[in-house]
């Protein structure tokens, strides 16, 4: 049994020009929502093994958030490039590189690709994961790199505006 838990970046800063998309930090909400989540998080599921995270700055730094309230370093990390706005397929090729001895993963990525992903292996419809959102997915696998296809189930999907 595997649990993946796909965590959208919180909300970002578009209102000042930055020298790229991949560049933008997290706006003042999102610096408050992503730790509040992240608190929601741990106390739903404390055992997350491994943090996966487009390395994007607004993504970077909401796993960042993530990994401080789940007591992991940040060092720890791991930042995979091909996270950076892609698609539920390559979000996949990505976590089937992931060990099989780990059983619990949370993975830091972009819409659309994290909402498309949610809904394919949650096997519910999500219409749209929201800035800092998260949804927790158990998938009947013994193997990353079969989760795509093994019997999944939402477990539990929740975003800050839901909490007010």
């Amino acid at each position: 049994m595997k649990k993946i838990i796909l965590v959208r970046h919180a909300k970002s800063d578009s209102k000042h020009p930055y020298p790229s998309d991949f560049e933008r930090p997290l706006n003042d909400r999102g610096k408050m929502d992503a730790p509040a989540m992240a608190k929601l998080l741990n106390e739903i599921h404390p055992d997350i093994q491994l943090f996966i995270s487009s390395p994007a700055t607004r993504a970077k730094h909401t796993a960042e958030y993530f990994a401080e309230q789940f007591g992991i370093e940040k060092k720890q990390i791991q930042f995979d490039q091909n996270l950076y706005c892609a698609t539920s397929a390559e979000i996949l090729k990505s976590i089937s590189l992931v060990d099989d001895s780990l059983n619990s993963i949370a993975v830091f990525g972009h819409n659309p690709g994290i909402t498309d992903l949610a809904n394919h292996l949650g096997k519910k419809y999500i219409p749209d994961m929201p800035t800092s959102s998260f949804a927790i997915i158990k998938i009947n696998s013994s193997s990353w790199d079969k989760i795509e296809f093994a019997p999944g189930l939402l477990e539990h999907f929740d975003f800050p505006k839901s909490r007010k």
